[in-house]
């Protein structure tokens, strides 16, 4: 009898890992569509017509342009109500940038094609605009140095207070989005290599961090592509809170604690079935710790 609880235990402790568990927040589908820079080169000091394009579920305005540099906070900019207006490029010389949008729900428009600020010449030589200076990160924000197809990544905010929402932000994409109660949290890299990108964090304090521009690198795995779901603007994923070892949903107003708790389960069905694996693990030790050796 001994051994055969003893090698119970063992499969149990080989089919539930007590690591923390990997985080792959869902999609979000576009508010909206807006024009940007359309090559990777913008002239200081010119101006881009920008105009955004209504989509389904409609946007609520006014919109907000957000621009992200490495490094730095994102500089947010008022875009107006009216769904087009003239921006400014007086931006320091250098990127790459990053243009993204939000309405005034938070619900993401695309992202832009990234560039770099270069100087003009000839009669393109206007530097008299008012210089937007980027503010510097006022969170520590640790994103590691290679980022790879399907591969996790462990990101790491100091400072500021929780929660946290971090964003990640991709060329040509929609921004996907999750906030997490914790420093840590493990990261799915669900998108295709060559993908040019940031990370993004904020906390409820206002600050914020840009991580170093990125190229999602190639590797071997690719069974993470479209597992996550894609949702629509207002969906009750959007509320779900992670932490290091697992998720669980923030509960709407006046939801009962049984749906919040099964929301939990199916928010992270993995950290459910290691749960009870564990719990497993523990009462076959207990009867084993109880038998003569």
């Amino acid at each position: 009898m001994y051994h055969i609880l003893k090698a119970l235990v063992a499969t149990a402790l080989l089919v539930a890992p007590i690591h923390s568990q990997a985080v792959d927040p869902v999609w979000v589908s576009p508010s909206f569509t807006f024009t940007g820079p359309s090559t990777n080169q913008t002239t200081r000091c010119s101006s881009i017509p920008i105009t955004i394009t209504p989509g389904s579920p409609a946007p609520h305005p006014p919109y907000t342009l957000v621009v992200l540099l490495a490094n730095s906070q994102p500089l947010k900019v008022d875009a107006g109500s009216s769904g087009s207006f003239t921006w400014p490029v007086s931006l320091d010389l250098g990127g790459p940038y990053l243009l993204t949008m939000y309405d005034s729900a938070g619900a993401p428009g695309t992202t832009g094609t990234a560039f770099n600020v270069v100087a003009g010449t000839g009669a393109n030589t206007t530097t008299t605009c008012t210089r937007t200076t980027t503010m510097s990160s006022t969170l520590g924000f640790n994103v590691p140095g290679t980022i790879t197809q399907c591969n996790t990544v462990a990101l790491s905010v100091s400072g500021g207070t929780p929660p946290y929402s971090v964003s990640f932000v991709a060329e040509n994409n929609t921004p996907k989005k999750a906030t997490f109660a914790t420093g840590t949290i493990n990261w799915t890299v669900d998108v295709h290599s060559g993908t040019n990108a940031y990370f993004t964090v904020s906390d409820t304090a206002g600050n914020g961090a840009v991580s170093q521009f990125f190229t999602v690198g190639s590797s071997s795995i690719g069974s993470c592509i479209g597992t996550a779901k894609t949702v629509t603007p207002g969906s009750p994923a959007l509320s779900t809170v992670y932490s290091a070892t697992g998720s669980s949903a923030t509960p709407a107003a006046g939801s009962a604690a049984g749906s919040a708790s099964s929301s939990k389960s199916s928010a992270n069905p993995g950290a459910q079935i290691s749960s009870s694996l564990l719990a497993i693990v523990g009462v076959v030790g207990a009867v084993v710790a109880a038998l003569p050796l």
